[in-house]
Formats: C-alpha cells, structure tokens, sequence
C-alpha cells in the first residue's frame, strides 16, 4: 500500500481511470500499478480471493478527501489567527526604528552598534571604508581593541580597507603602534584635518553613522543603513574627504608643535569658527577645562592670549596643509 498521503496522488491519470474501470468490471489487475487507486480509497483488496482487486464507491473517497482537506484549512487559519500577536511584538523592539523604517535600525548603546558593526562586517567581500574623526582617546578600548582586530582580520581575508582619521590620531601612541601593524598587513590610512562625520562603509551595501534623530543617546548611539540610496552618498562623500586627506606619514609632521592632540582638536575646532561653548560641547569637555586647555597650548607656545594662539594655529596649520 502506498504510503503517499492520498491528496498528493492527485490528480487522477487517463492510466488511473482505466485502470479503475477494470476493477469495477471483475478483470485482473497487476498488483505494481494499482498502488495509486489504493492510496486514493478507490480500490481494496478483495478479503475472499487472494490477488483479487474490489472497487470502492469514489463518492466515499471524495467524501474523505474533502474532510481532510477541511481538516488542514481549519488548523492553517487557526495558526494565522496567531500572527497579529507577533506583529505586536514591535512596539518592544527599538521604538526609535519608526524614523528610518527598514532601510535604517537605531543602535542605542555602543555594544549594539559594535554587535551589527562585527556580523555586518564579517560578511564583507570587497571594501570597508572607515571615516573616524574624534580623538582616539574619547573611544571606549574595548571598542577600539575591537574595531582594530575586526580591521587586522578583514585584510587577512583579502577584503580592502581604508581608514581616515582626525588630526588628533597622530599623537596618540597607542594609534601609531596599530596604524603600523595595519600598514604591514596591507590596509590604507589617511589624516583629513578639518572636521568631518564619522562614518563605517561595507561593500557599498551597509553604512553605520552616528546617531542625529534622537539626539538621545550623545555619541554611544548611532544608525546602521542599508538604504542604497544612503550608502551610495556616503561612499561619495567619504571619497571626497580621502581625496583632500594626506598620508599618515606626513600627518605625523603635525605633532611637531609639542601641543598634547586635545589641545589641537579644540584649537581646530576654534578655527572652524565655533564659540567656546560649542567648541566644548563637541570636544566633550567642560568650559572650564577648555580655559585650562587653551591657556596650558598658550603657556607652551609662550603666547599672551587666545588671539595670538589662534594665529598661531592658522599659521601652522597652512603649513602642514596636504
């Protein structure tokens, strides 16, 4: 008998109805080719004659075949009635997704973002492009362990990797000891002065940004895109700020001044035409530690006042133009 279940032996063939027919009239029939009547309920073994086929009334199958069938449709609507429930479900998720839709998820805390950061990245097989403007040192280390050994490990599976920081890196030790490691295994790193957004590209595909709609989270919290659209401006813009960046080499010719990299990422933000408010807010100090800041640069260039100081930057910084 076979083990079929009878709604999948349909539909009947022109062999299956001659072969029925020949049951119904009393003629032998080869036990190998009726197998499909008797999943069907049309046909039974005779329980007199050994070999012998009796035919069944096909309104009986019919009959069976619709009840189980209805069977099926009852369950399957049970198990869609289900579904709203889990379409409530959202309100739980990161309300904050309702500002992008699909094509953009809030990362609110910064083992998120490094989480979608590390499975996004791991599926890389092009190019990862990384834009970091602020000073190493305002990073969390584990984040920065992180992001170097994600970097180090992508270069070692063949996938291209460019790196653009802020002209606040050159001065931190531990940035030059992973630049060089990251140079050796083959990887790209450039030094744009001016300020710029931070931004991780990967394959042109997805892009992670900080976080400028809720403005809730300060810069723990940040977006990953995946709006094409999106990504391919910010494959463009982060072109442009390549293209106007130096080598890290010569970046290195910045530090010459003996300022501390805090003090030449306020004195850049000064330039930029920030009051000091807006200076510190962006730094991520307070007022009076920008004073102290500025008036320790002023001591060790052997300036009287902020306007000398700033003239100073202006001409060192053309300087050390690219």
């Amino acid at each position: 008998m076979s083990n079929e279940r009878p709604a999948s032996l349909l539909p009947l063939t022109a062999a299956d109805e001659a072969m029925y027919k020949a049951v119904a009239d009393g003629a032998e029939v080869a036990d190998g080719d009726i197998q499909r009547l008797a999943g069907l309920g049309l046909v039974v073994e005779s329980p007199y004659i050994s070999g012998q086929w009796v035919a069944l009334d096909p309104r009986d199958a019919l009959q069976r075949l619709l009840e189980a069938q209805q069977d099926a449709l009852a369950k399957t609507v049970g198990q869609l009635a289900l579904l709203p429930a889990l379409e409530g479900l959202r309100v739980h998720f990161d309300p904050q997704r309702m500002y992008g839709g699909h094509a953009s998820e809030f990362l609110p805390t910064v083992a998120q973002m490094d989480n979608r950061l590390g499975e996004t990245s791991s599926r890389a097989r092009v190019e990862v492009l990384s834009a970091q403007p602020y000073a190493p040192s305002r990073r969390d280390s584990g984040s920065r362990k992180l992001g170097s050994d994600r970097s180090i490990a992508l270069l070692g599976r063949g996938v291209h990797v460019r790196l653009l920081y802020g002209g606040a890196a050159v001065a931190d030790d531990a940035t030059k000891e992973y630049v060089a490691a990251f140079t050796h295994a083959g990887g790209d790193v450039r030094v744009h002065r001016a300020a710029f957004p931070r931004v991780v590209i990967v394959d042109d595909r997805d892009a992670f940004v900080d976080d400028h709609v809720t403005r809730k989270g300060g810069s723990v919290s940040g977006w990953h895109i995946s709006d094409r659209c999106a990504v391919s401006w910010a494959r463009v813009t982060f072109d442009h700020l390549w293209a106007a960046s130096c080598t890290w080499e010569r970046a290195l010719g910045w530090t010459a001044s003996g300022l501390s990299e805090r003090q030449l990422e306020l004195l850049r933000f000064m330039d930029a035409g920030h009051d000091q408010p807006t200076v510190a807010k962006k730094a991520g100090v307070s007022l009076r530690l920008l004073a102290k800041e500025l008036a320790a640069a002023r001591g060790q260039l052997g300036l009287a006042t902020t306007n000398q100081l700033m003239g100073w930057y202006g001409r060192w910084a053309a300087s050390n133009e690219a």
